[in-house]
């Protein structure tokens, strides 16, 4: 990053005050581990900002994790 182009001056601002003033949104999604790999990716498509899925045994947030899906992995499924 160049000091000289920059728009925003970002030497005095903590990464803290960044992140609170990022916008909320939800980039995952949890899923069961019997989901269909169809629908695992109908989940992507139907949702642009979508990052990954996350897999537990019931689909629950409470569930320890199993695995992840992320769009690469989808577009690189054969």
């Amino acid at each position: 990053m160049t000091h000289r182009l920059s728009l925003v001056e970002l030497d005095d601002v903590p990464v803290k005050q960044v992140l609170h003033n990022e916008e909320k949104r939800k980039t995952y999604h949890f899923v069961g581990r019997n989901t269909h790999v169809d629908d695992a990716r109908g989940l992507f498509s139907s949702n642009e900002i979508l990052e990954a899925v996350l897999i537990t045994a019931g689909g629950k947030e409470s569930e320890g994790l199993l695995g992840i899906a992320t769009r690469w992995d989808m577009l690189h499924l054969k």
